[in-house]
């Protein structure tokens, strides 16, 4: 009898760890887990861009879209340029694209191009020029460094080797074989 329970409880205890592995065939983070978590770097962003460039710079919005394989970050702010010692308020709208890499378990956005860069001053509206090189600049740098997610360590898939797929809205993560 003795013998039976010891074999039950360890049937038992093997198809709960089988249940487990199940669970973990995928995990995925939405495109709004990714805005959430950029979200809450705005600041610092705003004070590296603006230490980097040396324009006062404040990043007000981001907006993050995925799909096939690529992000895209439109982001919104406002720089104050002096001239003679006035400031003159500069409003600014760039889009760039990039291809989410996985490096151990983070994920990093690289090959940026900058899509499009507008700027709004005294009535004015047009395409940034020299200007838009130079955030693409930064902002390379500064992703280059900084992961636009990172998964969680007290998650199952922090422990393994993992690939990644990017689609509409999420990115999901696999075991790699």
């Amino acid at each position: 009898m003795k013998t039976r329970l010891i074999a039950v409880s360890f049937l038992w205890l093997a198809l709960a760890g089988c249940a487990q592995l199940v669970g973990l065939t995928g995990y995925s983070v939405s495109e709004a887990d990714v805005q959430a978590r950029l979200n809450k770097q705005l600041k610092h962003w705003s004070q590296d861009m603006s230490q980097e460039i040396g324009v006062n710079t404040d990043i007000t919005q981001l907006k993050v879209t995925l799909s096939d394989e690529q992000a895209r970050f439109d982001i919104r702010g406002e720089a104050a340029l002096s001239q003679l010692l006035k400031n003159i308020p500069l409003s600014v709208a760039i889009s760039v694209q990039g291809k989410p890499a996985l490096e151990g378990h983070a994920i990093y956005l690289r090959n940026l191009k900058v899509l499009s860069a507008k700027a709004d001053v005294m009535g004015y509206s047009g395409r940034l020029g020299p200007d838009s090189a130079m955030f693409s600049s930064w902002l390379t740098r500064y992703l280059d460094n900084h992961p636009i997610y990172r998964i969680p360590d007290d998650s199952p898939f922090a422990k393994m080797p993992l690939t990644m797929t990017v689609s509409k809205g999420k990115i999901t993560f696999h075991k790699a074989n």
